[in-house]
């Protein structure tokens, strides 16, 4: 699938706009055209094709209905925008299909792009990116900061590397909302999943192609004021975490696919579990978040994972310890000497509320300098 061309009938000009602006902002493939009622009904009476309007409802891939008027007769490509949310219907079987106007953009756009591909048969052509870096971070106790440290190197590709990272949170339950704003509405990764091991395409993505036949990644995402982007983060508990091994091949697999990032940050959190395990041995590094002191029981977790994942972990693992406070010596248990020592050393991180809900992180001053040194650390190619 190339672009999506649609026609938006609308005398609505004000939403027209916006509806091209949103939909431009979420996904380059979609292309929004715009004409009122009254031009519509004029174009489509005349008969010649080399009319330019008339080539424009022609060339239309779809065309979204801005009203009632359609309601006897739409169908197929015509696709109905309701003001009544109860009037919002997906009906594949029988080719009919009514969106909520006000619906968040990014459901507008999956809504989309799940009527072309059922109605064509045709399904997104993503061009690879020549690299994607797999970066992880992780800790051996809660409360370390991890979070705080993956969302910082996020927005520091982003805001001065000029990077499309994507944030995903394997927590049980994520943080991913602190940071980023999570508009109404827009349904996370437990819809994305869902649509991603539906019986059929999983039998599709086995017998062909890996790359052709994902959902949209567009219409699942939200984003940071820096362009980080994430999966609308989950209400309950993190659908990501109960992934299996074979699932999360599949999973990464259609993010990569995508074309749409040059980095995936894995938030891993504080738990080893099979999918924390799997994540780090596909990483390209793995920062371990430590507080400023050492214990065995972080001995234990490194044993962990050597056992689990080979000698070999030990050359992508990166020790950090967050939150050092200057002047402070840091102190070690008198019984047992860290296996791994510390590479780095990240300053205390210093946050403020935006709009009065999201964490803002402060990028600048010590901390900042910290994160770009991890950065620079985590990005270095041998």
């Amino acid at each position: 699938m190339g672009n999506i061309q649609l026609l938006l009938v609308t005398d609505d000009c004000e939403y027209g706009r916006a509806f091209g602006k949103a939909m431009l902002h979420i996904s380059s493939q979609i292309f929004v055209d715009v004409l009122g009622k009254r031009e519509f009904f004029s174009k489509s009476k005349e008969c010649s094709g080399e009319d330019e309007e008339r080539s424009r409802v022609e060339s239309a891939d779809l065309i979204l209905w801005d009203g009632n008027e359609a309601e006897g007769a739409y169908g197929g490509r015509i696709v109905m925008i309701s003001e009544d949310p109860a009037m919002a219907v997906k009906n594949f079987a029988g080719k009919k299909f009514c969106i909520y106007k006000y619906s968040p953009a990014q459901c507008i756009a999956a809504s989309l792009f799940e009527i072309y591909s059922s109605l064509t048969g045709k399904h997104a052509a993503n061009i690879k990116r020549h690299e994607v870096r797999m970066l992880a971070f992780s800790s051996w106790s809660g409360g370390s900061g991890c979070t705080t440290l993956a969302m910082s190197v996020a927005q520091e590709l982003c805001r001065f590397q000029g990077r499309k990272v994507l944030y995903l949170s394997f927590e049980e339950v994520e943080s991913t909302g602190e940071f980023m704003e999570n508009t109404d509405g827009v349904k996370g990764a437990g819809v994305y999943l869902y649509h991603l091991f539906k019986t059929d395409r999983l039998k599709r993505i086995s017998t062909a192609d890996m790359h052709a036949d994902y959902p949209a990644i567009e219409g699942y995402i939200v984003r940071d004021g820096f362009g980080v982007e994430a999966f609308a983060p989950a209400a309950g508990r993190n659908p990501l975490k109960n992934l299996t091994d074979e699932e999360l091949d599949v999973f990464i697999a259609s993010i990569i696919d995508s074309g749409r990032y040059d980095a995936v940050i894995m938030d891993l959190g504080s738990c080893i579990s099979g999918v924390s395990l799997s994540c780090m041995e596909m990483s390209e590094k793995i920062c371990m978040v430590s507080r400023p002191s050492s214990s065995s029981r972080e001995n234990q977790y490194i044993r962990h994972l050597i056992s689990c994942l080979g000698e070999s972990v030990m050359d992508k693992l990166i020790k950090t310890e967050n939150m050092v406070c200057e002047g402070k010596n840091v102190m070690h248990d008198v019984d047992e000497d860290p296996i791994a020592e510390a590479e780095l050393s990240i300053e205390k991180s210093r946050t403020f509320m935006q709009r009065g809900e999201i964490s803002r992180i402060f990028l600048d001053g010590a901390f900042g300098n910290s994160i770009r040194a991890l950065t620079e650390r985590m990005t270095m190619t041998a």
